[in-house]
């Protein structure tokens, strides 16, 4: 059995540790607030005649950063379905679309 001494140094360490994951759980939600609101200011979204959202605008004047990733995205993306795409189409037709024929020399030169 814990003497006394231990029984309040233990109910001391557990309620230092139940205000540390209250603190947690606080900064938690405030970063969660903090993300809606920045959100919230971010985007504003079009919204059509039945209510669904169909684009969004963002001011890429004040969110530079956020463009360049959108941006980044959507060129890797084309590019992994271009890649996809070649690999799909048989090797004949990849050649006749490779070949081209050269230009044609202008009259009179």
């Amino acid at each position: 059995m814990p003497s006394p001494a231990n029984k309040s140094e233990m109910n001391l360490i557990e309620k230092l540790i139940e205000q540390r994951e209250k603190e947690r759980d606080e900064a938690r939600d405030l970063a969660r607030q903090k993300e809606r609101y920045i959100a919230s200011k971010l985007i504003r979204y079009v919204i059509d005649k039945k209510g669904r959202k169909v684009s969004v605008q963002i001011d890429l004047t004040k969110h530079r950063q956020l463009g360049e990733h959108i941006e980044q995205f959507l060129v890797s993306r084309a590019l992994r379905e271009a890649a996809e795409c070649a690999e799909s189409t048989p090797k004949r037709r990849r050649r006749r679309v490779l070949k081209r024929r050269p230009a044609k020399p202008a009259r009179g030169a």
